[in-house]
């Protein structure tokens, strides 16, 4: 989920039922706009959110991506003195 977000795409979730993490990602998942979740997910479903795309592709880019490049260098500093 977090590589979709990352990369803004929608996400269209059914969380593992008794999986409080699973089920917790997918109703903010919705909340936020990025997508929808459906705890048993039918055909008119898939219709649905492909139907909704580019409202939650609106919604993705404002997401906050992290720019990883200063924390990719130390660990390549790390990693140098290591070896």
């Amino acid at each position: 989920m977090t590589e979709a977000l990352h990369l803004r795409k929608p996400i269209l979730s059914e969380p593992v039922q008794g999986q409080f993490e699973q089920l917790l990602n997918a109703y903010y998942l919705q909340k936020l706009g990025y997508g929808m979740h459906k705890d048993v997910l039918q055909q008119q479903d898939i219709a649905l959110f492909l139907n909704r795309l580019d409202l939650y592709r609106q919604r993705l880019n404002t997401y906050p991506r992290s720019d990883l490049q200063p924390l990719l260098r130390q660990l390549k500093t790390f990693i140098m003195k290591k070896t």
